[in-house]
């Protein structure tokens, strides 16, 4: 079995929008003693399945000391424009960390500092669901396979059909040895 790291986050309630705060710094080889590039914690992500790549608030990669490392066209919903690329590492929740990812600079984010794409989200296994009024999120990394809705029904059915028959022979075999009982005390 393939080794990966994984979290899990509920909101308070129901939700439409994901969030989750995470750490980001500049590209480096995590098995450097290197404390230059301490990452920035506590960063507001909002996680967007939508959204082809991740990006960064300008705010953000200038609080970071982000280096650009090239240009990208970042198409909006009304626009198209030539953006700021940066190479990061991404400390998700429960010290699931991605490195030397490139992301995108944009002028400003409703609501977060960044916004997690389809390059992340992609890499991984991701996992919503309702429980209890809440929204559960949880992700895993590197991939190793998800869970296929239509066949674990097919499955549940196949498997009650087969419990309905068994419970049939159960109660017709009890009806028959209750008649034997009763012939033999005749």
């Amino acid at each position: 079995m393939t080794d990966f790291q994984a979290f899990t986050t509920e909101t308070g309630g129901r939700t439409n929008v994901l969030f989750c705060k995470v750490g980001v710094s500049q590209a480096f080889d995590l098995n450097s003693n290197s404390t230059e590039h301490k990452p920035i914690t506590e960063v507001n992500v909002i996680w967007d399945t939508g959204a082809s790549c991740t990006i960064i608030t300008k705010e953000l990669a200038t609080k970071i000391g982000l280096i650009p490392t090239g240009k990208e066209i970042i198409s909006g919903i009304d626009h198209d424009s030539l953006e700021n690329t940066f190479f990061v590492n991404v400390f998700l929740p429960n010290k699931v960390c991605m490195t030397d990812l490139k992301i995108v600079e944009v002028p400003s984010i409703k609501n977060a500092d960044m916004l997690i794409g389809m390059d992340i989200i992609g890499s991984g296994d991701l996992s919503l669901y309702s429980e209890n009024g809440k929204t559960i999120m949880s992700y895993r990394y590197p991939s190793i396979g998800g869970t296929n809705f239509v066949s674990e029904a097919n499955t549940i059915s196949t498997n009650r059909a087969y419990l309905q028959k068994f419970e049939q022979e159960r109660q017709r075999r009890k009806q028959s040895n209750n008649n034997k009982k009763k012939k033999h005390k005749h």
